[in-house]
């Protein structure tokens, strides 16, 4: 009896552990993504979940949430974006005259997207030689030749880059939300990870990733 009296106090003494403020947050739901609370999006997409609440001598009360990307939630995003590689690539082997025409939207998005990861050196180095390269051809057959050069150069940087760079397995990343004064409500305060901020992400973009993968 006394054995069972000792279990029920130590049950009810950790129940008295949960944090009320982090609740509010983890049990909540965001705009848009009604369908599911934040606590089972963000656990089920990141590994090492962890929670925590502070409040500032003011009396505001921050919400953290820190994890870690995991070899899932890579593979998740990089499938989305692998998409632009598949086209470039199919459409490359098929050929055609029309191919610059085909490619040149994709072809403009990776560009941009190596540009972000790796500055304008890449672009200087490794691509823009092979599009001045292209465009010095004489002949439509060394046009062709050359130009599927430089979509080659292209789609091998675009692939390492989603490889390697784009939500990375096993990067960190961080959420803090800012609680209302009831406690009732809460907002982004800041969000954060290395590929995140090198991409230039927002918010409703990573959380586009997070509840859809």
């Amino acid at each position: 009896m006394r054995k069972a009296i000792i279990t029920l106090c130590l049950i009810i003494g950790l129940a008295g552990c949960v944090d009320s403020s982090v609740s509010v947050v983890k049990d909540g739901t965001i705009a848009g993504y009604e369908g599911t609370t934040v606590g089972q999006a963000f656990e089920g997409t990141f590994t090492s979940p962890k929670w925590e609440s502070t409040t500032s001598g003011k009396g505001y009360t921050t919400v953290c949430f820190t994890g870690v990307i995991s070899q899932q939630t890579h593979s998740a995003f990089i499938s989305k974006y692998i998409r632009s590689y598949d086209f470039v690539n199919n459409a490359m082997m098929s050929g055609g005259a029309d191919l610059a025409r085909k490619v040149d939207r994709k072809i403009i998005f990776m560009q941009r997207a190596l540009q972000q990861c790796y500055g304008e050196d890449v672009l200087k180095e490794k691509i823009l030689p092979l599009l001045d390269f292209w465009r010095e051809a004489r002949t439509e057959e060394e046009r062709n030749a050359r130009y599927k050069a430089y979509l080659s150069e292209i789609l091998d940087s675009y692939f390492v880059m989603l490889s390697t760079e784009y939500w990375p397995t096993g990067e960190p990343v961080q959420f803090c939300w800012t609680l209302s004064k009831d406690k009732k409500n809460f907002e982004i305060e800041s969000f954060s990870s290395p590929s995140w901020a090198k991409f230039r992400m927002t918010y409703n973009q990573v959380l586009q990733t997070i509840y859809t993968q």
